[in-house]
């Protein structure tokens, strides 16, 4: 059997292990570092309810009021159907989305409140049982994470319920834990530890206003080189210090620097300076992405309360800097998994101790690596171990953070470079990152036969299908769809997040099976979804 999935807990445990443990697993860091608006609390959250009942937890959920809890309760309905008809396929004893805690939040000072609705709900005896357990389990701190759950605490108090949160802790957990989110502030870490650490890319750290005024790859290769005292590489990475992915990225070189720098002050002006100039094309993809998300349904929030969304989304984003890095190239003959990148997950406890928790391959939706789609965990994947002197200097750097007070979980990327090196690269993720829906998957099936390999493809839901049994029926007679009885396949998990919202997860098969899995047309996806497997 797997390690438990290493999850930020609060709350004092009763003892009894009969209950489920709830979760509260959404986005608040990735709210409070800018990157998203008010309605993600209620988007992301949808991501992550059939990977919650797979761990064997139950979702705590926000509503905006009844009728909103109404329909997730006939969402989740069609949830556990579409689950049944995968069990139904496969044989896979997939347990339902439980019934979740759902508490009134406020769409628009997001704030917890009451609801005729709650007092009934907390009388649910299922429901009752997992919030007398006394335990918390959350992917994100962030200070925002942290007010939400000393506010339900003082909601269930009003009706005789108690959670024993350490209120000083979890805000200093999540101020920390977004203290972590910048990437600038981990090149500082770095650059004042004397430990031996691992490798990490050459980087400068610069601001929206160095970057501004280049116009190709003499200009920014001539910054570079200023900020650091080494010659420019190749080809150079240019990221946003305080965003996920390639949110905020772009790798330039001396053929496409122009038109890279260029595509890179577009996404500056729109998503950290907010220039007004593209104020509308902000506001339809924030329209758009709302309509995305079956659980808000028709609702159809004014223009002017999307501007003041992303007004305050802004106001979060002060003094925004970037990196400039050596973009770090991958030998051309990698291992069988062809694994250039990988995230490495550490497990930080009290008194800085840390261990390495887990190694995953990173699996993109496109050859530039910015948007990142799922994992590979595997214990036969050599080109994804870490040797004795790399996992200490892992443990080594995850204990940087410990020192300044970090506990919980706390993920790493690296990239091999072209001697096979692993090199990181200042990707710090101080949070259960998107390796989630892997682990969960994998603790599930984990039950019926061994996991030895298992890919992640997507987690909101991006093979989109509005004919499970369809996809089902295919996947069988092409003789590619998992299945207790081989142990081996595809497993595909419906999601929430999008209207026929469908996930697919690769259990046990080899790397060139996958990798031709991959590009065979019969996968359903969203227009412009690739799947690069690295």
């Amino acid at each position: 059997m797997s390690a438990p999935i290493p999850f930020f807990r609060a709350g004092r445990s009763a003892g009894d292990a009969h209950p489920l443990p709830l979760g509260f697993i959404s986005g608040p860091l990735i709210f409070d570092s800018g990157e998203a608006d008010h309605t993600f609390f209620y988007r992301c959250q949808d991501r992550y309810l059939v990977y919650n009942a797979l761990a064997g937890v139950r979702s705590l959920l926000f509503v905006i009021d009844a009728n909103h809890r109404d329909r997730y309760t006939r969402l989740i309905a069609d949830l556990n159907r579409r689950l049944d008809r995968v069990s139904a396929w496969t044989g896979a004893p997939l347990p339902p989305v439980a019934a979740p805690l759902m508490i009134p939040l406020d769409p628009d000072d997001l704030a917890v409140h009451d609801a005729p609705f709650l007092e009934s709900h907390l009388r649910e005896p299922s429901v009752r049982e997992s919030i007398a357990r006394g335990e918390i389990l959350f992917n994100q701190a962030s200070p925002t994470g942290a007010r939400l759950l000393l506010e339900i605490a003082t909601l269930l108090r009003r009706y005789n319920l108690e959670w024993d949160l350490d209120a000083d802790r979890l805000r200093a957990q999540g101020a920390l834990a977004l203290w972590c989110h910048d990437k600038a502030n981990y090149v500082a870490v770095v650059a004042a530890s004397d430990r031996s650490l691992p490798a990490h890319a050459r980087s400068a750290i610069v601001t929206v206003e160095d970057l501004l005024p280049l116009g190709g790859w003499s200009d920014l290769a001539a910054l570079y080189t200023r900020r650091t005292g080494w010659a420019a590489p190749p080809a150079l990475y240019v990221k946003s210090a305080c965003d996920s992915g390639g949110n905020v990225a772009c790798k330039v070189t001396p053929d496409n620097g122009a038109a890279a720098i260029d595509r890179l002050h577009r996404e500056m002006l729109m998503r950290v300076v907010w220039d007004r100039g593209h104020h509308t094309v902000r506001l339809a993809e924030l329209a758009g992405e709302i309509a995305l998300a079956p659980s808000l349904g028709d609702l159809r929030p004014a223009e002017q309360t999307l501007a003041r969304y992303l007004e305050t989304q802004h106001g979060r984003r002060h003094n925004v800097r970037f990196l400039v890095q050596e973009a770090v190239d991958a030998p051309s003959n990698g291992g069988a998994w062809h694994c250039e990148g990988a995230g490495i997950t550490c497990v930080v406890a009290a008194a800085a101790d840390a261990e390495v928790y887990s190694t995953a391959g990173q699996i993109y939706s496109d050859a530039d690596r910015q948007h990142y789609i799922g994992s590979l965990l595997s214990e036969s994947a050599a080109d994804l171990a870490l040797d004795a002197r790399a996992d200490a200097g892992v443990r080594a750097l995850a204990r940087e953070f410990g020192r300044r007070g970090y506990e919980g979980p706390l993920n790493f990327d690296a990239r091999r470079n072209d001697t096979g090196q692993w090199v990181f690269i200042y990707d710090c993720n101080p949070r259960l990152s998107a390796i989630y829906p892997a682990l969960a998957t994998r603790s599930c099936v984990n039950r019926v036969h061994g996991v030895h390999t298992i890919v992640s493809l997507g987690y909101r839901g991006e093979f989109s299908t509005p004919d499970l049994d369809g996809l089902l029926a295919t996947l069988s007679d092409q003789q590619l769809l998992y299945t207790v009885a081989s142990g081996r396949g595809v497993l595909p998990l419906p999601n929430l997040a999008r209207q026929g919202g469908c996930d697919l997860v690769i259990v046990n098969m080899s790397p060139e099976e996958v990798q031709e899995f991959a590009r065979t047309p019969a996968i359903p996806r969203r227009a412009g979804t690739r799947v690069v497997i690295y």
